[in-house]
């Protein structure tokens, strides 16, 4: 299984980043607030989603160190 695949919503964590999973948008959010059925989030894209849509849109991105 992929990471997509297994995120849940419990997984989703203020001060963490995501990435997009949608081909006509790769950014790089950081989630801000994480409500009752919310989650908000700055960087590429600034704004809010669902819980729900969230987690089906993003995954965890960790920067590579180089």
């Amino acid at each position: 299984m992929s990471v997509i695949e297994t995120m849940k919503e419990e997984d989703v964590r203020r001060g963490r980043e995501y990435q997009c999973t949608e081909e006509d948008f790769g950014g790089i959010v950081k989630v801000t607030e994480v409500g009752s059925d919310m989650v908000h989030y700055t960087g590429d894209a600034d704004g809010f989603a669902v819980m729900s849509e969230f987690v089906r849109a993003y995954r965890p991105y960790h920067r590579s160190k180089n």
